[in-house]
């Protein structure tokens, strides 16, 4: 399986067929020099009340990421993420998932791995 490199996640009309893969392109020189890099969340969720980002990248809390509605209904967040391999999901008005109304049990892809309480997570890797 191939793990795709990805500075933007997440699932919007426009990206669904297109993959949801897109570098940012921007960053200081200091993110430059150590490797980190922005990279932005986005969840298509217009009529949820809350939206959290979990991953391996904070822990799985909900409390440490804060994830803000835009003007068009869509969450983002940007965290600077040293290189490597991160799985993270949503939690949409408490429900926990890859993405908003998608079962996790029908959640495949080439972004999607297996975790170990039988449901999948989305998966980045940052170079």
């Amino acid at each position: 399986m191939t793990i795709p490199e990805i500075a933007k996640v997440g699932k919007s009309a426009e990206s669904m067929k297109l993959g949801h893969q897109k570098e940012l392109l921007m960053g200081t020189k200091a993110q430059q020099s150590s490797g980190v890099k922005p990279v932005e969340f986005e969840c298509d969720a217009p009529a949820a009340e809350t939206v959290l980002l979990v991953g391996s990248f904070n822990d799985w809390n909900p409390t440490k990421t804060p994830i803000k509605k835009n003007v068009s209904g869509k969450w983002t967040a940007t965290l600077t993420l040293a290189p490597g391999h991160y799985e993270y999901k949503f939690v949409v008005d408490g429900c926990w998932c890859c993405e908003p109304g998608e079962p996790d049990a029908c959640c495949g892809g080439p972004d999607r791995v297996p975790n170990p309480h039988g449901t999948m997570n989305r998966v980045i890797c940052v170079k």
